[in-house]
């Protein structure tokens, strides 16, 4: 990926933060492709989009944003989840995959510009 498109995907990611209504970091781990695909489009269909990005782009990309706040916890295989619409829906739909995908975990989020944590 050359500076062009790291800038490009760090000014969209930047636009995710400030337009989602809550965004939450999951660690991923041994999720099969297709059941991760399948997520994702039932994610989409809730107005929430999952999206995996590197960890030192997603942190330059949430600078300025209430998503700085997730900024100590990207280390590791990481996902965004941005939930545009209804947080208690995203939450729901995570929370019901992780139930029978173990490699799952909520690590925080960020909701009303503040910081939960997995209580």
């Amino acid at each position: 990926m050359n500076k062009t498109e790291k800038s490009e995907l760090i000014d969209a990611v930047r636009e995710k933060f400030e337009r989602a209504e809550a965004t939450f970091l999951t660690e991923y781990k041994s999720i099969k492709a297709d059941v991760m695909s399948d997520f994702r489009k039932d994610l989409r269909d809730a107005s929430v989009e999952f999206k995996i990005v590197r960890n030192t782009l997603a942190r330059r990309a949430a600078s300025g944003t209430v998503g700085e706040h997730l900024n100590e916890h990207f280390n590791g295989p990481v996902a965004l989840v941005f939930s545009y619409c209804d947080a208690d829906v995203a939450a729901k739909k995570l929370t019901e995959f992780a139930k029978d995908n173990p490699g799952l975990k909520f690590r925080a989020g960020v909701l009303g510009g503040e910081l939960i944590g997995l209580d």
